[in-house]
């Protein structure tokens, strides 16, 4: 069976921490109280690897109500939040932020965790 929409995977990317660090210092603004961690996680993470052009983050915290209360924030700049991931995976919760609204792949990827 032939998948309809096949996964791309492209070189690496020296610009994939650049992204990152840019979505970090975004996010270190909406957690400006430095109590959640904000990491570069997933394959475009990995120096010379080839990846999905997806830049996967973990946001990290002692209590999830510190990232809970922002998600408002989070929707504000882009990020989608998508409930329908609990349902697998009860925690963490997952955001998603794409470059073009109507681009079927996400520029960035949050994911929560306590």
């Amino acid at each position: 069976m032939t998948n309809p929409n096949p996964i791309e995977i492209c070189p690496y990317s020296r610009e994939w921490p650049e992204w990152f660090e840019a979505e970090r210092t975004v996010l270190e603004v909406v957690f400006s109280s430095g109590q959640v961690q904000i990491e570069h996680i997933g394959s475009t993470a990995v120096p010379e690897l080839g990846a999905k052009p997806i830049i996967d983050i973990l946001l990290g915290a002692r209590s999830l109500s510190l990232i809970d209360g922002k998600i408002p924030a989070l929707l504000a700049l882009g990020y989608q939040y998508m409930p329908e991931h609990e349902v697998v995976f009860p925690r963490p919760a997952i955001l998603c932020q794409a470059e073009d609204p109507a681009a079927s792949l996400s520029s960035s990827r949050c994911r929560v965790t306590q």
